[in-house]
């Protein structure tokens, strides 16, 4: 899986012209700051879809433009599904 949400927190940081900390999100999404840092580091095994979606509207939210699922996470198949 290939996880994009650093890529959606830099480009907050430039449009707000700021550094955005981890907590600001987590509290935004409310959701766990340990979970959000769990996720920036590529930790994580699973993920609740709750999350996902909170995830999701935060950022929809604050970059003023819809964010789903394929903008946060993409597969990466080791080879092509037949």
């Amino acid at each position: 899986m290939i996880n994009k949400v650093p890529e959606l927190i830099r480009e907050l940081e430039e449009k707000e012209q700021r550094k955005v900390l981890q907590k600001e999100i987590a509290e935004g999404a409310s959701i766990h700051q340990s979970t959000l840092s769990r996720i920036v580091r590529g930790h994580i095994d699973a993920i609740h879809f709750e999350t996902v979606a909170a995830l999701g509207e935060f950022f929809s939210d604050r970059l003023k433009r819809k964010i789903d699922v394929s903008d946060m996470f993409t597969l990466e198949y080791e080879q092509e599904p037949a």
